[in-house]
Formats: C-alpha cells, sequence, structure tokens
C-alpha cells in the first residue's frame, strides 16, 4: 500500500525517473526515450507488460484516502487518485520486486491524449524486439475481471487468455496496445486492475482487485514459455468506415470533433444474417459532468446505435463510454 501511495502522488516526469531507476536495477537494456520507458525482457517470460504514466487529473494527488467496507478495501483522493493508470503501474513495480519473472516492460508517456507515448514507441528499432515475443499485455482496464482486445480478434488468444485468467472479453475505446499490436504483429489484451470512474475526481481503486490482476499476471508469466505465439488479427472493422460504406451521416457529431480515438467494433452479423434486423445496446457513458448514465439505442448493427446515440449525445466523445451490452432474446 505504500509504494502504490507514492506512485499515485508522483507526476509524470518524476515517475519516469523512478521508474527508471527501478528498470535499471532490474534489467541490463533500458531504453528512456522521448515517451516511453522501455527494458528488454529475458526469454524465460517472453511476454510485454505495458502501462501508462500519465493521468487526466490536473492535480497533484496529495491527499489520499483509505476505507474499507464489506471486506474491500477503497483509496481516492480529492485531487484524483489517479488509478487509470497508476494500477497498472503498481502492478508491474509488484511483478518486477517480487517475483522472479522479467518481462520485456514497457511505460508510455501521454496514453490520455492519443497515445503520444506508444505511438513513438512503434516508430522505433525497438518494435522489432516485440514480434520475438508471445503476446502483450496491458493493465489499462478499469472495473474487475475484463479482458479487452480492441482491435485484435484473434479468437484462439481469447480462448487462452480466459483459460488463465478467468477474466471475460469486454468492449473499450483506446489504449496503448492499440498502436502496439499491428506493429507489431502480436496478440495483446487489456486487463481490469481494479480502478473506477476513471477520469472523474471520483474516481477509487479498490485494493483486493488491483492484487488479484497482480496474481493473475503472475500466472500468465508462469505460463509464458508453454504459451503460443499469438499474432494480431484484424476481425474489426473502422466504425467511422463501415458508416461510410452503408451511407449513414457521421457529420452530425464528427464536424464537431468528436473522434473515435482509433475505436473500433465488430460487425454483429455476417454476410448471411439479414442487415435489416434491429438490435437493442445499453450503453453506460459519462456525460458532459461526468457523471454515470445508461442510455438504450437500436440500430441495424452496434456501428449504426453507436451512431445514433453520439446523435443524441453531442456533447460528449468516445473516451465517455463505460461500456455497452446487447439485449438478446
Amino acid at each position: 500500500m505504500k509504494t502504490f501511495k507514492k506512485i499515485c502522488r508522483m507526476e509524470q516526469k518524476k515517475l519516469k525517473k523512478w521508474l527508471e531507476k527501478l528498470l535499471r536495477a532490474k534489467y541490463s537494456e533500458v531504453v528512456n526515450a522521448d515517451g516511453f520507458l522501455y527494458a528488454k525482457g529475458s526469454e524465460d517470460a517472453p511476454i510485454l507488460l505495458t502501462a501508462h504514466m500519465d493521468t487526466v487529473h490536473k492535480d497533484k494527488c496529495v491527499h489520499i484516502a483509505i476505507g474499507k467496507s464489506e471486506g474491500k478495501t477503497y483509496i481516492k483522493s480529492p485531487q484524483g487518485i489517479g488509478g487509470d493508470d497508476r494500477c497498472g503501474i503498481w502492478i508491474i513495480w509488484m511483478i518486477l520486486c517480487k517475483t522472479k519473472y522479467r518481462p520485456s516492460i514497457l511505460f508510455c508517456e501521454d496514453e490520455e491524449i492519443g497515445g503520444v507515448g506508444s505511438n513513438k514507441f512503434v516508430k522505433t528499432e525497438y518494435v522489432k524486439d516485440l514480434e520475438k515475443l508471445k503476446y502483450l499485455v496491458e493493465l489499462d482496464r478499469a472495473n474487475s475481471k475484463d479482458a479487452v482486445y480492441y482491435d485484435c480478434g484473434n479468437n484462439d488468444f481469447m480462448k487462452y487468455i480466459e483459460k488463465i485468467t478467468g477474466y471475460k472479453k469486454a468492449y473499450g475505446s483506446f489504449s496503448d496496445i492499440g498502436h502496439l499490436s499491428p506493429a507489431c504483429d502480436k496478440a495483446s489484451v487489456n486487463l481490469s486492475c481494479g480502478y473506477y470512474k476513471q477520469h472523474t475526481l471520483d474516481e477509487y481503486v479498490i485494493y483486493e482487485e488491483m492484487f488479484d490482476t497482480f496474481k493473475v499476471v503472475k500466472k500468465l508469466l508462469a505460463d509464458s514459455k508453454n504459451a503460443e505465439e499469438y499474432d494480431y488479427q484484424e476481425e474489426v472493422y473502422s466504425l467511422w468506415d463501415t458508416w461510410k460504406a452503408k451511407g449513414y451521416s457521421f457529420s452530425d457529431y464528427y464536424d464537431d470533433g468528436y473522434g473515435y480515438y482509433g475505436y473500433s467494433v465488430k460487425n454483429k452479423y455476417d454476410d448471411d444474417e439479414d442487415e435489416n434486423v434491429v438490435h437493442t445496446y445499453e450503453i453506460e457513458f459519462y456525460d458532459e459532468n461526468y457523471n454515470e448514465d445508461v442510455d438504450v439505442v437500436e440500430g441495424r448493427s452496434l456501428e449504426e446505435a453507436l451512431g445514433f446515440f453520439f446523435i443524441e449525445h453531442s456533447t460528449i466523445s468516445y473516451q465517455n463510454i463505460i461500456d455497452y451490452y446487447e439485449y438478446i432474446g
């Protein structure tokens, strides 16, 4: 707990220096470059762990409150605790300081403004190191027991992750693996880290859930030498491209600057399914005041439903989407 609070209180520049010192004590090959910190791992742990060093909060986290309820430990701050993504940073610290494993490590800067650090990393020669790995793991997902794959549609990889971790497939908008996976042709997953209400001052962390993900990552590392190499298989369609192809109007919200930040979704029907079947979706989101809200929309596909949703809610962007659920039956 002491180290987690220390991590939460550091601003990005100071955190980067602290993490560099940690990596140099554990690895022989460490790179401190504009936008990222990278350490090349050993053959005994042929996967990458990645997390980002920035948060959305403007003020430095100073005061931290810790409380317990129903057997769970809640951590928050009036300045914003920054669990997104200090939880991921802490989990990697635990792996390096409390286990024997030395996977490849990538700490990225400025993920919250579009994955700046990961975008810089994929333009360097170091991205070739990732091509030799089995797969990539990001630790930057809210909630508990979620596994998010974004544009990666490798079903065998998804089954493997669920088998080892027990975490279930969920959906998200963007994180750094959205840049990393296509660049190195390796499958990737973003795992829950136990934080909630991200991007708000009401954000909180459940310590036990964060610790559970640490234990799950240990399981992945223990099996990493036995794991197959999982390549990046893109089986999704760009929301923007799909809307254009189907002739829908996107300008009602796209022209106002509400970009999709690389978000893609899988088409909900194949060539043999009736495209006129209407689906119903429940969409969880943060409104313009960062309060959680829910709306129910219909569409012939998820991309059409999301389009109608953003026409109706033109003051928010994809970053405000928390999750969605399709009603079956």
